[in-house]
Parts: structure tokens; sequence; C-alpha cells
């Protein structure tokens, strides 16, 4: 079972473990962004995935637009292939429901066969494949949240 929770100092080491490149100031700073809950004036939420007590991997809800949120979802090496991605995917999904969106968009690489199965088994359907930001040759996912 996982919760979504805000991150708090006291997941700094497992952060650390993350992002070894940055300090500890720099990791708590970065906390204290993702409280505030927006991103260029729109909303934007970074979630803990919990499983008991200890921060697994986290998940983002980014507003697109008005009804359309999209979702980045990233498990810790240690912990994956525990069901922690697809539990924690049905709460974003639910959180973001009662939040007032109605749909939800997610970008995955195309050689990235776990990600897609499991946004699949969320109920995401490929939309198309496209080149993203960073040269990666990603699909483009939605689902309508119900």
């Amino acid at each position: 079972m996982v919760t979504l929770r805000e991150f708090s100092d006291s997941d700094i080491p497992v952060l650390q473990k993350e992002y070894p490149d940055m300090t500890q100031c720099d990791i708590r700073r970065m906390i204290a962004e993702w409280r505030t809950k927006t991103f260029n004036g729109q909303y934007f939420e970074l979630l803990a995935i919990d499983s008991g007590g200890q921060a697994v991997g986290l998940i983002s809800l980014r507003e697109q637009t008005e009804n359309i949120v999209h979702c980045g979802i990233k498990i810790f090496s240690p912990f994956r292939r525990r069901g922690f991605a697809y539990q924690a995917y049905l709460a974003a999904l639910s959180h973001a429901k009662q939040l007032g969106f109605q749909a939800a968009r997610a970008q995955v690489r195309t050689d990235n066969y776990a990600s897609i199965q499991l946004h699949k088994k969320v109920g995401f359907q490929i939309d198309q494949k496209l080149i993203n930001s960073k040269g990666n040759e990603v699909y483009s996912l939605s689902k309508l949240i119900t």
C-alpha cells in the first residue's frame, strides 16, 4: 500500500541518492519550491510516493490546461517492480479528479517498455510519437479521468 504526501527534510537522504550532485541545502530549497504547488504561474505538485514511511518514488502533477493535468512518475531504483507505480498513479489521478481535472497526459520514452505497460494498465492510450525537448523519441499518452 502506498500513499502520496509532500516531501520533507527527512527525505533528504533518499533524494541525495537520486540527485547526487546536489547539496543538502539545494535539496531543501527544491523541497520548499515543490511545496508552493505552482510553477510558472500554474498548478504544479510533486509528491512523494510513500510506503511504510519511506519515500520510494515521486509523482508530479502539472496543469497543462484548465482541464488537463500532465503526470510524471519515477520509482527509485531499489523499489521498482513492486507495484508502487500503479498504486501511486491511481491515487494521483484520484487527487487530480478532486482538483477538477478531467483528463491526464503523459510522455514516455519509446524504449521504456515497463513505463509504457504501466501507463496502459492505468488506462492511458498512445496518441502519437514525437521528439521531446531533450531530443528523445517519446509517446504522448492521454486518459480521461473518471
